[in-house]
């Protein structure tokens, strides 16, 4: 593992700060449903306003053409069409919407970008929350199916009644993939992008430290390490949760059996595209820490820890470059 791999380490609910300079901008905004954080180190304050002015008009971009919550986004026009017909969504939707297929394939399924419809009958999308009877659940799994999802140049289609994607497990991701490419692009020398916990830092000036939280006590931290550059994400099941008759259920869902995943787990992944990390996040907790582990050991250049109930672990690049071998 290359040795800047370990600095650019994990988790980002707890974040510190910690450049050898002030960023010369830094701003935040409500985009993309959440907050997002954009710190900025460029030659003038000029200069780093631009640069950040250009991060947030990505967010913004990325929400109009993939948000489920805008009736007209890209991604809502596909999902309101008839089965078999395709939709034209332009090549940025089309190139997230293969990444998840991608994604999808690589966690068997654990990552599932048609995933929409069960969180819907769930009731985490608005409405009374209600664990839904095996037949409703029966329907609504036979339209989770990704490899019912056709993905062209600049079309797409959904071969099922009813199915219905959703790429808001992978769509931070890539806006901040985007975001930093465009603050580049800007003159920044360097930045830190905070997406609703999806972190990114490149460039000259940066410093940061991100803490590992406890997802058995979501205000105390397991580990705090330095993180110079790279991208990082977090998904757990102490985040959210609905109750219903008195049962906490959380809002990550397996879209395998239907159900909600077992909570009390967390996982942070570190992977060469934010895009990549924000999807496997997620599909890591779902699959739980013995075959996460096995899935992130056999991507390059990706490195994760997981906490649950019987403790932390990660992979074996990252606890070599810790030197806890």
């Amino acid at each position: 593992m290359k040795p800047v791999l370990w600095l650019i380490f994990l988790v980002l609910l707890a974040e510190i700060t910690v450049a050898a300079e002030p960023p010369s901008h830094q701003e935040v905004r409500q985009v993309m449903g959440t907050l997002a954080t954009v710190q900025v180190w460029a030659a003038d304050d000029s200069t780093a306003r631009v640069a950040a002015d250009s991060a947030f008009s990505i967010f913004t971009a990325v929400d109009s053409l993939m948000s489920t919550w805008n009736g007209h986004s890209a991604v809502s026009r596909l999902n309101a069409a008839p089965a078999g017909t395709w939709v034209t969504v332009g090549p940025e939707v089309c190139a997230v919407l293969r990444a998840s297929l991608e994604a999808a394939r690589r966690t068997g399924g654990a990552f599932d970008p048609t995933v929409l419809p069960l969180v819907k009958l769930w009731g985490f999308r608005g409405g009374q929350p209600a664990v839904p009877d095996t037949a409703a659940l029966s329907r609504v799994l036979k339209r989770v199916n990704f490899e019912a999802v056709e993905v062209g140049r600049e079309r797409a289609r959904l071969n099922l009644d009813d199915q219905a994607v959703d790429l808001g497990g992978i769509a931070k991701g890539h806006a901040l993939d985007r975001a930093a490419a465009a603050m580049i692009r800007a003159g920044a020398s360097g930045g830190v992008l905070d997406l609703g916990g999806n972190l990114v830092v490149f460039g000259e000036g940066p410093g940061h430290e991100v803490g590992v939280v406890d997802p058995d006590d979501p205000q105390s931290l397991l580990l705090v390490v330095p993180m110079t550059s790279g991208s990082v994400a977090t998904s757990g099941q102490y985040e959210r949760f609905v109750s219903v008759e008195g049962q906490a259920y959380g809002h990550i869902l397996d879209p395998r059996t239907g159900w909600p995943v077992a909570s009390g787990i967390s996982a942070t992944v570190l992977a060469p595209e934010a895009l990549w990390a924000d999807a496997l996040a997620t599909a890591v907790v779902v699959m739980g820490a013995e075959n996460g582990l096995k899935l992130l050991e056999a991507m390059p250049g990706t490195e994760g820890v997981i906490a649950g109930p019987d403790g932390v672990r990660m992979t074996s690049g990252l606890r070599a470059a810790l030197g806890l071998d």
